[in-house]
């Protein structure tokens, strides 16, 4: 039986929807559609690799832009928006949550054998990140790992500067800092710098990190 559960829901006004169109589960869905397979390769090729089911906690799912991935792994998606949540086809493997992640994360017990934070924490300011990656540890399995994707802030002006600025979320950091932040909390095992492009057109300035509990 699919589970959807709903933990304080948060309001979302009719005039908050028209005024953001990426608030529209379909309409993000089709804005990232161009990008997603290069954001999260290092994600795919490690998914290629596994020989057995995993326990997935995914952190600010949206509208299940990365569940396809985790056809045959027992799925958990957490995002605080509703209409995201409810927008997710459900399946009897997939536990669907309506939360604040560090709300969910101060009531989860579970643990898990990959934790994803994809495109989530440059919209949370730095106390709700640190408090966000302190609780992790203990929501990981032995072996676990954590896969974390964001955006950065580039330090010189160009095409991704603009983008980075003009992202939804407020808090786009430059990747020294990112990186600062991880390593404060996980053990590194991966990191890169990257791009999102269009065709030979750098849009979106990544990091990618890959970490196990200290």
């Amino acid at each position: 039986m699919v589970k959807v559960k709903i933990i304080k829901p948060p309001y979302i006004s009719h005039e908050m929807k028209l005024a953001n169109l990426l608030d529209i589960p379909v309409v993000y869905s089709l804005w990232q559609a161009p990008f997603y397979k290069q954001k999260v390769y290092h994600l795919v090729n490690y998914l290629k690799t596994a020989n057995r089911s995993l326990r997935v906690l995914d952190l600010g799912c949206g509208p299940g832009t990365n569940i396809g991935f985790f056809a045959w792994h027992h799925y958990t998606g957490v995002d605080l928006s509703l209409e995201y949540i409810q927008s997710i086809e459900k399946a009897s493997d997939r536990v669907l949550i309506c939360s604040d992640v560090n709300t969910f994360l101060d009531q989860d017990e579970s643990t898990y054998d990959l934790i994803l934070i994809n495109s989530l924490m440059h919209h949370l300011d730095t106390t709700q990140v640190n408090d966000l990656l302190s609780k992790l540890p203990a929501r990981l399995n032995p072996n676990a790992v954590v896969f974390i994707f964001d955006l950065v802030l580039p330090s010189r002006f160009s095409i991704p500067t603009i983008l980075a600025r003009l992202d939804r979320g407020n808090f786009p950091r430059k990747y020294h800092e990112w990186a600062d932040i991880f390593t404060s909390f996980l053990s590194r095992l991966e990191q890169e710098r990257y791009y999102l492009k269009l065709g030979p057109i750098k849009l979106w300035e990544m990091i990618y990190f890959k970490g196990v509990a200290k």
